[in-house]
């Protein structure tokens, strides 16, 4: 806890002083304080749900068989260039975490006022898709950050370089082919109440469960 409230204080010291700088000099703050904060999940060792099952896909490959766990074609390449440049699990998960936070980077850089970067840069450490997904769901954590960054692309009305986005992540992890109504949606413009009721509504048919069933019917029907 004591480290993460350091590296915490750091990013946000850092995040400041990017602002206060000229615009080269910010962006090498900028920069240092993304690697810090990818840094930070690739050094754990056993920490988050999932971290065994990652492991297993490796050591699998690295012997030379198939997965025993399942895993989107692109994860399985990664894996497999990491073993043949004689890299190990640790230079797996530091690539995956570096690239995810590279991705929400660009988001926030994309979509947040720069004064305000070194305030992102904090939610960001906060946030369930640091904490859960970038230090566990590592691939997911993967397709939320590309999903945040084809954004971009949708704020843009461009629909090729959005669709190339989700189809890379889907490499990773199948369940960012849900995302792709989010293009269609964006041309409707709806008033705040029906938002303020879709929100509320949300939660209170997701305390029933129902959408947490048909999302992991719908799941596993992509990933087996």
């Amino acid at each position: 806890m004591i480290i993460y409230l350091i590296l915490f204080a750091l990013v946000f010291i850092l995040g400041f002083l990017s602002r206060e700088m000229d615009s080269s000099r910010g962006n090498y703050f900028r920069f240092l304080l993304l690697c810090l904060i990818a840094l930070f999940p690739a050094l754990r060792y056993n920490v988050g749900q999932d971290y065994d099952a990652y492991e297993t896909i490796f050591k699998d490959l690295a012997a030379g068989q198939q997965s025993s766990i399942y895993a989107e074609p692109g994860y399985i390449f990664l894996n497999q260039l990491v073993i043949k440049l004689g890299g190990s699990f640790f230079h797996v998960i530091f690539f995956m975490a570096i690239a995810s936070i590279f991705f929400a980077g660009k988001a926030i850089q994309y979509f947040c006022d720069e004064k305000y970067h070194y305030l992102a840069y904090a939610v960001l450490m906060s946030s369930t898709f640091y904490l859960i997904y970038v230090f566990s769901g590592i691939r997911q954590g993967f397709c939320i950050a590309i999903f945040l960054y084809a954004l971009k692309w949708v704020s843009e009305r461009k629909l090729i370089p959005f669709l190339l986005c989700i189809g890379f992540g889907a490499l990773f992890h199948a369940t960012i082919l849900s995302m792709l109504p989010v293009f269609i949606l964006s041309y409707f413009r709806m008033p705040f109440w029906i938002i303020l009721i879709g929100v509320i509504g949300g939660f209170i048919l997701a305390s029933t469960g129902l959408p947490a069933k048909l999302f992991l019917q719908f799941t596993g029907s992509l990933t087996n």
